[in-house]
């Protein structure tokens, strides 16, 4: 049996509830950690509630969300339980099949929300750099392949995990975490394919939101073009009108009045794009800024857990297993609360179903 510092063999069998968590610091992180996941469970069983109650979001693109916020449900809710229950009676009391279970559903989670928010980046360059969105066919054909793949990625894991038990006790005596450091061919192959789809996912939606940010930044280069043109032009007519004769005065009035119509006109077309611009550059403040929560939470996990246990073969310190889970917890936990605060659609949503509109 590995010992209480999280330092074993992880090919041993896990406990059933032969301790309890011994000191402040780790009853308190139980505690914050039930929170947080308490947080995910509800924040993203309110985006299913708004999905139900709002037919209006019931869109292919929008379904790329509802996707995401499954893939958080589905694991964050195993490890909330699993935590309580071992946290209360002590140990690992769920067993190892009820740790099992838990760890493959955060293996399908974190699949199918690595590859969710690499496609809504995908997604939103193809409508805008390219101007060629995806059909409905295309977006319902991308959701059905995330799940083909996080599948795939769970089912692989449970093979890669077999020899060590199915699982290895982490160093908080709560949550389970694969064993990454057992040395074996599919174990390893797991742990650097990890690595690489979370790289991956870095530069792939690198590229999509700096090439969007480019576009935008050249549409706003035309338009203020555009509109020191038109400034340009009124002024040069006002000119004309200031310096004419007499009895030319009332049709240049006449000339100026149609120019100023027109102008007045261009202002109106272009204020109308400028609108529809700010309001997708707030659409992708959001989801880059997901983005950036997702990097920073989950590459605490990949560079402290998953990277330092498959190149160095020893479990991770106990400080860096348990900020790789929290911050892992806290990624998903998040996710419901900027999809709602940050985007003016899903937010007035949420404000109907309540109520409060």
């Amino acid at each position: 049996m590995p010992s209480s510092d999280g330092i074993g063999e992880p090919w041993q069998l896990l406990g059933h509830g032969e301790w309890h968590p011994h000191g402040t610091a780790e009853r308190v992180y139980n505690l914050v950690a039930f929170f947080v996941n308490l947080t995910n469970v509800f924040g993203n069983s309110f985006i299913f509630f708004m999905f139900a109650k709002d037919k209006s979001l019931w869109e292919p693109r929008t379904l790329l969300v509802l996707n995401l916020a499954f893939a958080d449900l589905s694991w964050g809710s195993a490890a909330m339980v699993t935590e309580l229950i071992n946290s209360i009676k002590g140990g690992f009391a769920t067993g190892t099949l009820g740790c099992t279970v838990a760890l493959h559903f955060a293996s399908f989670g974190i699949a199918l929300s690595m590859q969710t928010f690499m496609w809504i980046s995908v997604d939103r360059w193809l409508a805008i750099v390219r101007e060629r969105p995806p059909n409905p066919w295309q977006i319902y054909s991308v959701i059905a392949s995330t799940w083909v793949v996080a599948l795939m990625y769970t089912i692989w894991l449970i093979f890669a995990g077999r020899p060590a038990g199915g699982g290895l006790m982490s160093s908080t005596h709560t949550y389970c975490e694969a064993a990454w450091m057992f040395p074996s061919l599919l174990m390893r192959s797991m742990a650097y394919f990890t690595q690489a789809a979370y790289f991956s996912f870095f530069l792939i939606t690198t590229y999509c939101y700096t090439s969007i940010y480019m576009t935008f930044r050249e549409s706003r280069r035309r338009l203020n073009g555009l509109n020191l043109m038109t400034a340009g032009t009124g002024a040069f007519t006002a000119k004309g009108v200031v310096g004419g004769s007499t009895e030319n005065l009332q049709s240049s009035s006449a000339k100026q009045s149609n120019l100023s119509n027109a102008t007045s006109n261009v202002e109106k077309g272009i204020k109308k794009p400028q609108k529809l611009q700010d309001q997708e550059i707030q659409i992708i403040k959001k989801f880059v800024t997901l983005v950036s929560v997702f990097l920073v939470t989950w590459g605490m996990w990949v560079f402290g857990v998953v990277a330092y246990q498959s190149h160095t073969g020893r479990a991770s310190p106990i400080w860096q297993n348990g900020l790789g889970a929290m911050m892992a917890y806290m990624n998903s936990a998040v996710n419901p609360i900027l999809l709602v605060g940050m985007d003016n659609r899903f937010t007035a949503s949420a404000k109907r179903v309540v109520g409060w509109a």
